[in-house]
């Protein structure tokens, strides 16, 4: 993740790499509901870019989370695992 010139804390930004950590320790099971490869979600699990590297393969994965700013409750449709992802 990286956030630059936007006056977001260090600390904020550490809190946050730490949780989305706890979310893909998840069980796939506990995630599985949030996949999709559909674009006008809001809120989703996907694969991003796989490319091959010396025989190695790679992929991304990549988790959506729309919030709108300052007015609404977009956390409604986030994941309720980890808690202190909300």
């Amino acid at each position: 993740m990286q956030v630059v010139n936007h006056g977001v804390p260090q600390q904020l930004l550490q809190d946050m790499e730490a949780v989305c950590d706890e979310f893909y320790d998840l069980p796939a099971a506990a995630k599985a509901h949030l996949y999709s490869e559909d674009r006008q979600k809001p809120n989703r699990l996907f694969s991003g870019t796989t490319y091959e590297t010396g025989g190695h393969k790679y992929w991304m994965d990549c988790l959506r989370l729309a919030f709108s700013f300052p007015v609404g409750d977009s956390t409604a449709g986030w994941p309720d695992k980890p808690q202190s992802l909300r």
